[in-house]
């Protein structure tokens, strides 16, 4: 079992009940611990969101890790420090939601970033840059995106456009989506 936290990574193995903790901050400099999110991608590696420290990609069979920074240019890097919920689609890009920067995708075989950021007067960017939930659904090849004071957001992966489901009843605070959860052919907004 994997736990992140403020603290920084730690394992808990189900066999022996033993806690090993593991030293995140890397060498470049780059010292910020505290992990707000983690997945373990296809092949078995973890992908830790942190709080203002950009990426960290750990392969725990070969103690190797990796720092992925905030960049200026969409090409090179991330597009904030600040990372909430991580996904992985079944092309094995890792999506990141920031906190002030949108979404950043990020394909691990071409090292190539795609940054999905707010535009102003454009219907196909995403409605809000700072993104708290994701979702992705694998048969609608379809990336699902909560936002805060925003809503919704549906981002077509074969056709690279994005739809706006946003609640009208006047209160901000129902647009903010914290978590997306399948239910059965239903998706549940916390």
């Amino acid at each position: 079992i994997w736990i992140g936290s403020f603290l920084g990574l730690s394992r808990i193995d189900k066999k022996t009940n033993i806690l090993t903790n593991h030293d995140v901050s890397l060498n470049d400099g780059n010292t910020n611990s505290s992990i707000w999110s983690i997945i373990k991608d296809h092949q078995g590696t973890l992908w830790m969101g942190t709080y203002f420290g950009g990426v960290k990609y750990f392969n725990p069979e070969y103690e190797i890790y990796t720092y992925y920074p905030v960049s200026d240019g969409k090409t090179v890097g991330l597009s904030s420090s600040v990372v909430g919920r991580i996904q992985e689609d079944k092309q094995g890009n890792i999506w990141i939601c920031t906190e002030g920067g949108g979404v950043t995708a990020y394909n691990p075989l071409l090292k190539e970033y795609t940054w999905y950021k707010h535009r102003e007067n454009d219907a196909n960017s995403i409605s809000h840059n700072n993104v708290k939930s994701i979702y992705y659904d694998e048969v609608g090849d379809a990336m699902w995106f909560g936002t805060h004071l925003k809503g919704l957001n549906r981002l077509d992966l074969k056709t690279n456009r994005f739809r706006h489901y946003e609640l009208l009843d006047g209160d901000i605070n129902t647009n903010t989506i914290r978590d997306i959860l399948p239910y059965k052919e239903e998706l549940l907004l916390a």
